[in-house]
């Protein structure tokens, strides 16, 4: 006979979360991680809530030490695109290097506003500017 206790217990074996390998960053300290995670595309991953994506590109590959950081990690994955023909990084909030990465992907969206603002700003003043030159010539004609 069966004890029912023991029928509505989980095993250990599939209950037990899935533990990380240890973070080997090689040394480095945080200005330096954020240095090499700068010259990537960061954005949102789709369909994945607080969920980042890292994307390679074909000038800028991820290095071997940067994929030992996500690599066989529950908290993040590696893959490949195959509509654009890029690999990504999907990094979960749980994953040691979040923040690193969410750093360098608020610092981009704050780099990309400000240069949208500029060129607004600019585009007005060389407006303003043709304008005024206009009016000048009408009141000389």
């Amino acid at each position: 006979m069966t004890n029912t206790n023991e029928k509505t217990q989980p095993s250990q074996a599939t209950s037990a979360p899935t533990e990380a390998p240890p973070l080997d960053l090689g040394g480095l300290e945080d200005a330096k991680i954020l240095a090499l995670l700068e010259g990537f595309h960061i954005k949102e991953a789709k369909r994945l809530e607080d969920t980042l994506e890292i994307l390679s590109s074909k000038d800028k590959r991820f290095s071997p030490l940067m994929r030992s950081w996500f690599k066989g990690r529950p908290d993040s994955e590696i893959g490949f695109s195959f509509g654009g023909g890029r690999e990504y990084i999907r990094v979960r909030p749980t994953h040691p290097l979040y923040w690193h990465v969410g750093t360098v992907y608020t610092v981009n969206i704050l780099t990309a506003q400000r240069t949208k603002l500029r060129l607004e700003a600019k585009a007005r003043a060389e407006a303003a500017k043709k304008g005024s030159e206009d009016a000048s010539k009408e009141v000389v004609a």
